[in-house]
């Protein structure tokens, strides 16, 4: 527990001082100019600023965002005991919370691996039906303020 709680801490650790390090350079690099302009960035670090400790706290639950997201506070200047503070929180709830899951439920990976499978057909013609729904009713009232226009 105490082994896998400093790795993880380490890791956060180690992007945020590449954020704090390498930060400044992103905005340089030609495949980020277009995104990465003063406008978003001055917005950005001013709501990091204003919500970064609640943000540190609950990006450790999605692994998605998180490497950005420790990232972006030490290129933001966010304090570094700050983040220690919030990442410590929020890793002393996550962590103890994986390893007891894994040590209960181990014995059950190949039964969660089949009902994964499973689903992920599921979700995935969920997912393309909404997207068809949300394209098709754009559709529709885009026709519909063409033909109201045209009438007028």
């Amino acid at each position: 527990l105490p082994l896998a709680f400093f790795a993880l801490m380490g890791a956060d650790c180690t992007l945020y001082w590449l954020g704090r390090r390498y930060g400044s350079h992103l905005p340089n690099i030609w495949m980020f100019r277009s995104f990465l302009k003063p406008q978003r960035l001055a917005k950005a670090e001013a709501a990091f600023h204003k919500h970064g400790g609640k943000t540190l706290f609950l990006v450790r639950f999605l692994p998605g965002l998180r490497a950005a997201a420790y990232f972006s506070a030490g290129m933001f200047r966010v304090p570094f005991w700050k983040m220690l503070v919030f990442d410590g929180a929020a890793a002393l709830l996550s962590v103890p919370t994986l390893i007891l899951l894994a040590y209960f439920f181990g014995a059950q990976l190949e039964n969660v691996r089949q009902w994964t499978e499973r689903a992920q057909f599921s979700v995935a013609v969920i997912l393309f039906g909404v997207i068809g729904m949300v394209i098709a009713i754009k559709l529709l009232r885009s026709r519909r303020k063409i033909a109201a226009g045209g009438a007028a």
